[in-house]
């Protein structure tokens, strides 16, 4: 007497796969959310350091902003309301003088582009490129525009999600001009 031979339904096979596709991922997600942990960033809590580069090529740390109130702004050319917010954070930062140091930082897009756009609409403060979505992680950025308000000693003052209005911007301002 032969046995039966047990035969696997044509759809198990790629339903199989599809589950090793979504596990391999989870275990991806989670490998990642170990390398970068969850968001470093913390109102009252030091603002995390960071290095990346300029239009011009050059390395630049966030602690060579020290002793300046910050604006840490991260963006894309593409964005909408980043477009509308641009000019106002381009106004406050001529407004506000030495008292305050915008500081774009661009998501993830090709430096010459970035260099076109910030030509193109005058952006006169300094702008970083984020070219791999690291410094947005551990910010825990997950949009854009996002702002992040840091004290002249390095202290995370505020985070705020979405566009700022030129009201908030000078509200803001007003109430972290003197922090330290």
């Amino acid at each position: 007497m032969t046995q039966p031979v047990a035969r696997v339904p044509a759809a198990r096979g790629p339903l199989r796969w599809l589950v090793l596709v979504v596990l391999a991922g989870l275990f991806g997600w989670a490998v990642w959310g170990l390398a970068v942990g969850s968001p470093h960033a913390v109102v009252g809590k030091p603002a995390p350091a960071f290095s990346l580069l300029n239009l011009r090529g050059r390395t630049v740390p966030l602690s060579s902003f020290r002793g300046h109130l910050v604006v840490l702004n991260f963006w894309a050319t593409w964005c909408q309301p980043c477009q509308e917010e641009i000019p106002q954070l381009i106004k406050l930062q001529r407004q506000a003088g030495t008292a305050l140091t915008i500081v774009g930082v661009d998501r993830m897009e090709p430096a010459n582009e970035v260099a076109t756009y910030v030509k193109r609409v005058g952006i006169d403060y300094p702008v970083l490129l984020d070219s791999t979505g690291h410094v947005s992680a551990i910010y825990g950025v997950t949009g854009q525009p996002e702002s992040f308000w840091i004290s002249p000693s390095g202290t995370l003052l505020l985070h705020v999600p979405g566009p700022m209005t030129p009201n908030d911007m000078q509200r803001f301002f007003s109430a972290f001009a003197g922090a330290t």
